[in-house]
Order: structure tokens, then C-alpha cells, then sequence
């Protein structure tokens, strides 16, 4: 594969022209899911450098969410799309496609499968011809931190809860204002860099918008243009979203707080049971 520049981007001519392998791993699927229509295969997470030089096909769907970093997305149907933080790539079973970050990223990411998965798809909720989508709800980090406390268990309930995240996250990332595949300020990029890079710390629209030069007006504008969101509910979106992942690693109440930014624990609960519509005490007893 031809890579052009310093940035390492490959010219979209190239595509037709690249190797293309096929996943094989896949986890076999329990009689009940299978009659169920749609199973969770795996979810994962990692902060990767790592740039493909062949185009994949995972031969499942899968829901990769950007917390940090940018880079780009290329497919036989999409071409070549920039991916920012705060969005989500969807893999689908039979198209062949590669991400990589322009320097390291962080992401996470829901992979599934099954008929009732090929339905959906048949009637537009997702569509590889916009594999590039923004999670404004954060649905996919929101899907695999609930998720994270379901994998291995086995049971009717088990099952169908599984499926009813991952229909919950597709919900969100079809309504969840369009694709992202447009040209998005720079400035605005790098606001949205900091606020995942700095979530722990002290963060307002008005700081956010002098640090990069821009008028609080202006910032808001692009801020809700660009995510559906304003800043500050985008802000508290993503520390709820954080302070899941804590939980469901078996922090306490208190610990998640801080971890996600927020100085009063009795706030965080009062924000946490309204974004997630579970109280943080029975999320976490929940994940243990």
C-alpha cells in the first residue's frame, strides 16, 4: 500500500488497489441468541498507533467510538472520511474497510451480530454509506460500559438485555443528528481534544472558547452544529460516560466522581440518575 506525505494519509486512488483480508474471529453464538436475532460477539478498548496497510472485512457490525484523537476512515462505498473525537465508525459484515489515527487515539468499541442486526440495516438505521456518524449521547461508550457487566452471563435475561443495549446505542447513533463527515473548524477539534483529554479538570464554554481563539457566541454555534449538543451538556454527556466506566471497573461512588470531574459527589448523583436514568448506587451494584 502507497502511503503519501507526512501524515501518513493514503491517496483515495489507492483503495481498488489494496489487499483485502477477512476476519475469522468470531464467538460462537448460544442457541437462545440465535433465536433471539441479535448477539454482542465482543467489546474492547485501546489507545493504538497502529495504521493497517489492508482493508478489512470483520464479517460482523461493530460501533468503534473516538473518546480521543483524530484520523480517518476509508471504505469502498464511503471513500476516504475524517474522523474526529466524539464519533463513531460502523463496521458492516461484507464491506471492506481501515481506520487509523493521524497520531495515537483512544477508542472503544461494540461488535455484534445476527439477523435481526441485518434487518436494521436493510431499513436504514445504519448504512455504510455513512459509516462516520456523531454519538452526541455518547451511546457507544454508554453501550459498552453497560455491556461490561453483562458479557459471560448467561440466562433469558442476560440475553435479551445484551440486545436491548445494543438496540438502545443503534437508537441513539441513528437520531443522533446525522453524519459527521463534514469540515469541522480546527479550532473546534482541538476544544473537543481537550475536553476528553481534560474531563477531570475545571472545563466552561467561556475558557474553552478564549483558548482557541474564538467568541463564546461562535463557540457555542459550531459547538452545537458540529456535536447537537451545547458545550456543557456535551461536557456532562462525556463525564457521565466516564464515571460509567469507573464504576463498571468497581470504583466507588465517590472515586468515580472525582475520576469524571465533578467536585461534589451529591451533584454527580443528582446529574448521574437524570443522563443515565439509573442512580450511580444501582448502576455499580449492578456491575458487581
Amino acid at each position: 500500500m502507497a502511503m503519501h506525505g507526512g501524515t501518513g494519509f493514503m491517496d483515495i486512488s489507492t483503495i481498488g488497489r489494496l489487499e483485502v483480508y477477512r476476519d475469522e474471529k468470531f464467538r460462537a453464538p448460544s442457541p437462545i441468541e440465535r433465536r433471539i436475532g441479535l448477539w454482542v460477539d465482543r467489546i474492547g478498548a485501546s489507545v493504538s498507533r497502529e495504521r493497517p496497510r489492508s482493508l478489512r472485512i470483520l464479517g460482523q457490525y461493530a460501533a468503534v467510538y473516538v473518546r480521543a484523537g483524530a484520523g480517518r476512515f476509508i471504505s469502498d462505498t464511503a471513500g476516504r472520511l475524517r474522523v474526529h473525537p466524539g464519533t463513531a465508525m460502523l463496521l458492516f459484515p461484507e464491506e471492506p474497510c481501515m481506520y487509523f489515527p493521524e497520531t495515537q487515539w483512544d477508542t472503544l468499541w461494540v461488535v455484534w451480530n445476527g439477523g435481526e442486526a441485518a434487518r436494521l440495516e436493510a431499513m436504514g438505521y445504519l448504512s455504510p454509506r455513512r459509516p462516520v456518524v456523531r454519538d452526541p449521547r455518547c451511546g457507544v461508550a454508554q453501550a459498552h460500559a453497560a455491556l461490561g457487566e453483562l458479557m459471560g452471563v448467561e440466562g433469558l435475561a442476560a440475553v435479551l438485555r445484551r440486545k436491548m443495549v445494543v438496540l438502545n446505542m443503534i437508537h441513539d447513533l441513528y437520531t443522533g443528528h446525522g453524519p459527521a463527515q463534514g469540515r469541522t473548524d480546527e479550532r473546534l477539534e482541538a476544544a473537543l481534544r481537550c475536553i476528553d483529554e481534560e474531563l477531570a479538570q475545571p472545563l466552561n464554554a467561556a475558557d474553552l472558547a478564549r483558548r482557541f481563539h474564538l467568541s463564546p457566541t461562535h463557540f457555542r454555534r459550531l459547538f452545537r452544529e458540529h456535536t447537537g449538543m451545547g458545550p456543557r451538556e456535551f461536557i456532562t454527556a462525556r463525564r457521565v460516560a466516564l464515571a460509567k466506566e469507573h464504576l463498571s471497573r468497581g470504583a466507588t461512588i465517590k472515586q468515580a466522581a472525582r475520576l469524571a470531574g465533578f467536585d461534589d459527589v451529591f451533584y454527580f448523583m443528582r446529574v448521574f440518575r437524570k443522563v443515565a436514568g439509573v442512580t450511580a448506587g444501582r448502576f455499580a451494584a449492578m456491575g458487581r
